[in-house]
Protein backbone atom coordinates (compact mmCIF):
# COMPACT_ATOMS: atom_id res chain seq x y z
CA UNK A 1 0.00 0.00 0.00
CA UNK A 2 2.98 2.05 0.65
CA UNK A 3 4.36 1.92 -2.89
CA UNK A 4 1.14 2.84 -4.24
CA UNK A 5 1.31 6.03 -1.84
CA UNK A 6 5.06 6.80 -3.14
CA UNK A 7 3.97 6.05 -6.49
CA UNK A 8 0.77 8.31 -6.53
CA UNK A 9 2.89 11.33 -4.72
CA UNK A 10 5.28 10.76 -7.29
CA UNK A 11 3.20 11.38 -10.15
CA UNK A 12 1.67 14.58 -8.40
CA UNK A 13 4.59 15.61 -7.99
CA UNK A 14 5.52 15.28 -11.64
CA UNK A 15 1.98 16.33 -13.00
CA UNK A 16 2.03 19.39 -10.70
CA UNK A 17 5.52 20.58 -11.92
CA UNK A 18 3.92 20.07 -15.38
CA UNK A 19 1.26 22.72 -14.58
CA UNK A 20 3.68 24.83 -13.35
CA UNK A 21 5.95 25.01 -16.48
CA UNK A 22 3.01 25.31 -18.27
CA UNK A 23 1.45 28.45 -16.62
CA UNK A 24 5.08 29.98 -16.67
CA UNK A 25 5.47 29.53 -20.50
CA UNK A 26 1.49 30.79 -20.44
CA UNK A 27 2.74 33.76 -19.16
CA UNK A 28 6.21 34.02 -21.10
CA UNK A 29 4.26 33.86 -24.28
CA UNK A 30 1.47 36.26 -22.97
CA UNK A 31 4.34 39.02 -22.20
CA UNK A 32 6.10 37.92 -25.53
CA UNK A 33 2.32 39.05 -26.70
CA UNK A 34 1.58 42.02 -24.88
CA UNK A 35 5.11 43.22 -26.15
CA UNK A 36 4.63 42.77 -29.74
CA UNK A 37 1.30 44.26 -29.77
CA UNK A 38 3.12 47.62 -28.03
CA UNK A 39 5.60 47.03 -30.94
CA UNK A 40 2.65 46.85 -33.52
CA UNK A 41 1.04 49.95 -32.38
CA UNK A 42 4.34 52.25 -32.45
CA UNK A 43 4.98 50.46 -35.78
CA UNK A 44 1.18 51.78 -37.05
CA UNK A 45 1.63 55.19 -35.55
CA UNK A 46 4.64 55.93 -37.62
CA UNK A 47 3.33 54.45 -40.85
CA UNK A 48 0.62 56.85 -40.21
CA UNK A 49 2.67 59.43 -39.80
CA UNK A 50 4.68 58.49 -42.65
CA UNK A 51 1.53 58.50 -45.14
CA UNK A 52 0.96 61.99 -43.76
CA UNK A 53 4.72 63.51 -44.43
CA UNK A 54 4.47 61.72 -47.80
CA UNK A 55 0.90 63.38 -48.62
CA UNK A 56 3.03 66.65 -47.50
CA UNK A 57 6.01 66.13 -49.36
CA UNK A 58 3.62 65.28 -53.02
CA UNK A 59 1.74 68.61 -52.52
CA UNK A 60 5.00 70.20 -52.16
CA UNK A 61 6.21 68.28 -55.11
CA UNK A 62 3.23 69.82 -57.02
CA UNK A 63 3.83 73.35 -55.93
CA UNK A 64 7.25 73.12 -56.80
CA UNK A 65 6.49 71.49 -60.16
CA UNK A 66 3.87 74.26 -61.19
CA UNK A 67 6.50 76.55 -60.26
CA UNK A 68 8.95 75.60 -62.11
CA UNK A 69 6.74 75.14 -65.02
CA UNK A 70 5.64 78.79 -64.49
CA UNK A 71 9.12 79.95 -64.39
CA UNK A 72 9.98 78.40 -67.81
CA UNK A 73 6.69 79.58 -69.75
CA UNK A 74 7.81 82.89 -68.39
CA UNK A 75 11.09 82.58 -69.59
CA UNK A 76 9.91 81.27 -73.41
CA UNK A 77 8.09 84.28 -73.24
CA UNK A 78 10.61 86.44 -72.70
CA UNK A 79 12.70 85.16 -75.07
CA UNK A 80 10.55 85.58 -77.83
CA UNK A 81 9.45 89.16 -77.09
Amino acid sequence: MAEYEYYIQDKTAELNKRVNDAFTELDTQRNRMSGLTKECNELKQELLHLQEEQKSNLFQTRILTGVLVGFAIMRLVLLFI
